[in-house]
């Protein structure tokens, strides 16, 4: 039996406190058709001259089907993919081309699945003026393209490939991808090459992410030395790729929030000059109403995508599977080019005369009226055979509905068919740039209520063949009797450099009743959504709200202020935001750490670490605040220079990150103001196979080696790093 060679590791560690910014088949026919059975509204794609078509390459499996959904009728859905070791592209055509000079809007819908952590591989919307056209996709030696292309990216199967201007020649060129990535190809080892397996290394499993899927600067080459034995029997050298994610989106709380069973919404606005804004689950698909979403805004290269200066662009989406696979479908709500419009709601109080804005208040019983307002603004086709899809929030009874036209003509609507407060109402006219307005205006009664009532906002539609727009009503709230008035007048905001007491001062009224007959007012106040004390309002009008030093937290608060009488009237509420200067820092860390000594086997292994290892975060900023962990290492060495075969990795449930010279984020969290102290142990969720290891290869030469690694805080913009 030979003798055991011992390993030794020790480490120094280094802290730093760096800021910066930006590192943001059964079952599967089941699933196709509730996902049919569930599409938003959507315009018609299988038409005769289309803007838009899934006729692309032989090697597509893309096709369009009719929704079987009654609430949708006319849309059509693009099914990309549905299958496994499938690619599948919808472009636009020569007439649905992007006019780079103009501002242009895109809106749709997808669906990616409900497969979760099963699901594969996902899709990309591209926009691309790749020489091939409608033929566009990536280049395959043999087989199927690979998943982790999503059918854009270049294809990392040839393990002696060491150039990456060849990775990205097969990609699709001249191209910006925008990619929602539900498999999480992040395979770094030592056979990793040629498997177009490691595009995702270091990322969330789940994501969203962009960049230029023909440039070379978006593939990062890996090299693995196999040894010099290895060489007498094949190359010593082999090569794998990880890909540089630009923009990258995810959700901490629900990381398969991509193939949920939802379709998820996604406007895209290219601003003229190259800039690009999109929001990715911006409407909610039940209901369609505007939610908050997620979204980045880009610098599109133009120069790069448009190198022949012709001022237009392909836009389109492609998908690929693996063994892995989901069904990934595209409802459109228009094709940029067709036709181009607007819809929006004007809320008006006809007692007061004047527009009611979001969180805006109406008195009881008062007179409104609802303007939903259509307007073309440009396009090779006019906007024909609208239907409105009307939704009026329930607390307002309709009394008449009109539609009036840019050049005169009336539509008188009748209310036979209004029901629950939802009508849908086909215009007579359509729009064009010789008709471009089209104004619904819904009068009606704000119902008598006893007490203060906040009503919601709700979302109309408007839907033909070749466009779906909504428009929603702003939330308000409806008073009983007596219109009250508050203001702040006081400092607004308050920006504190220390801990202390302070007072918020203001007045309060009610207007229309007599002094002498009015209830008694109260200021009634949320302190970062915890109620506060309540205070009255004095004879003159004034009021003092006192709030403790302590009760104010590090970093961002909001004080939010009503004033209110026994009798249920209510003002607006006014907010106050109030900052009060806080640090993020680490709190405790070990200098010296080591590892476990480890017995070289011959085989790759991670060593474990010994229980010396501190590192705590403090974060004081407040609630809600994000903060990002890195690491970078230098190689471990012996005494007498032997480098180390291996390096620092981070282990956690979903990946192996490598940790490199260059600086990785490890560790993503948001503040809890639960946590005492703001305090966040990282190593304590360690366990003996997660958190840091060392990787060690086969080919370890034994030694006792150190090394360096130092740990990183990327900060929330606006406050500074503290580096004690």
């Amino acid at each position: 039996m030979g003798a055991k060679r011992w390993l030794r590791l020790a480490l120094v560690v280094m802290m730093a406190g760096l800021s910066w910014h930006g590192w943001e088949v059964g079952h599967a026919n089941d699933d196709l058709n509730t996902a049919l059975a569930t599409t938003p509204h959507g315009i018609v794609l299988d038409k005769t001259n289309p803007f838009v078509t899934t006729d692309t390459t032989t090697k597509s499996a893309s096709t369009v089907v009719d929704s079987t959904n009654p609430n949708a009728p006319g849309t059509q859905v693009a099914v990309l993919t549905s299958g496994p070791d499938q690619f599948g592209s919808m472009w636009a055509t020569r007439q649905g081309l992007l006019d780079l000079k103009h501002d242009q809007t895109i809106s749709m819908w997808l669906y990616l699945g409900n497969s979760d952590a099963s699901a594969g591989e996902g899709m990309a919307f591209v926009l691309q003026n790749d020489a091939r056209g409608l033929d566009a996709m990536p280049l395959q030696r043999k087989g199927p393209i690979a998943g982790e292309t999503l059918g854009v990216w270049g294809v990392d199967e040839d393990p002696h490939q060491s150039d990456p201007k060849k990775i990205a020649y097969t990609a699709i060129q001249n191209s910006w991808a925008l990619e929602f990535d539900t498999q999480w190809n992040g395979e770094a080892t030592n056979s990793s090459s040629g498997k177009a397996n490691s595009f995702d290394a270091s990322y969330p499993v789940m994501h969203i992410a962009s960049n230029y899927p023909g440039k070379e600067h978006t593939y990062q080459l890996n090299e693995i030395d196999h040894g010099f034995f290895h060489n007498l029997f094949g190359a010593r050298h082999t090569y794998y790729y990880n890909m540089w994610h630009k923009n990258v989106l995810n959700n901490v709380n629900d990381p398969n929030f991509l193939s949920n069973g939802q379709w998820h919404h996604l406007t895209v606005n290219y601003q003229k000059g190259g800039t690009l804004i999109y929001r990715f689950d911006d409407r909610n698909p039940q209901t369609h109403a505007r939610q908050q979403g997620m979204g980045r805004t880009v610098a599109l290269d133009l120069r790069h995508l448009d190198p022949q200066n012709t001022g237009r662009i392909r836009w389109g989406l492609t998908s690929a599977t693996s063994d892995q696979y989901e069904n990934h479908l595209v409802v459109l709500e228009n094709t940029p080019g067709m036709v181009d419009v607007d819809a929006a709601t004007t809320m008006t109080d006809l007692e007061r005369q004047r527009v009611v804005n979001s969180g805006g208040q109406i008195k009881s019983k008062s007179r409104v009226k609802l303007d939903y307002q259509l307007t073309y603004r440009n396009g090779q086709q006019a906007w024909a055979d609208i239907m409105a899809h009307l939704k009026v929030p329930k607390e307002i009874d309709v009394k008449e509905i009109e539609i009036a036209y840019s050049k005169g003509k009336k539509q008188r609507v009748s209310l036979t068919d209004f029901e629950d407060n939802e009508l849908s109402v086909r215009l007579q006219s359509a729009l064009s740039k010789q008709e471009p307005t089209a104004v619904i205006s819904v009068v009606g009664q704000a119902k008598e209520v006893t007490a203060t009532t906040t009503v919601d906002a709700f979302t109309s539609k408007f839907t033909s063949s070749t466009q779906v727009s909504a428009a929603d009503t702003p939330n308000f709230i409806i008073n009983p009797n007596a219109r009250m008035s508050m203001e702040v007048t006081s400092e607004n905001p308050v920006a504190l450099p220390t801990r202390q007491d302070i007072v918020v001062e203001g007045t309060a009224r009610l207007k229309g009743v007599d002094a002498a007959s009015a209830s008694k007012i109260w200021i009634e106040s949320q302190l970062n959504n915890n109620e506060l004390k309540r205070v009255a309002v004095k004879k003159d009008g004034t009021f003092q709200l006192p709030i403790a030093g302590k009760q104010i937290r590090r970093g961002a608060n909001q004080v939010t202020l009503t004033a209110a009488t026994e009798n249920g009237d209510k003002s607006e509420s006014v907010c106050v935001p109030i900052t009060l200067a806080g640090t993020l820092k680490f709190s405790t860390i070990s200098l010296r750490s080591t590892f476990k000594d480890a017995t070289l086997t011959g085989s790759t292994q991670n060593v474990q670490r010994e229980t010396d290892w501190q590192l705590s975060v403090q974060d004081e900023r407040g609630t809600d605040e994000p903060w990002t962990l890195t690491a970078q290492a230098e190689s471990f060495k012996t005494a007498a220079g032997q480098k180390l075969a291996g390096q620092p990795v981070y282990v956690d449930t979903y990946r192996t990150i490598p940790i490199g010279t260059e600086a990785t984020p490890i560790l993503t969290r948001k503040t809890d103001a639960s946590v005492p102290d703001g305090v966040y142990d990282v190593t304590k969720s360690w366990t003996p196979e997660t958190g840091l290891l060392l990787a060690v290869s086969g080919g370890a030469t034994a030694g006792e080696y150190q090394g360096v690694i130092t740990w990183g805080l990327t900060n929330a913009p606006g406050y500074a790093v503290d580096d004690d």
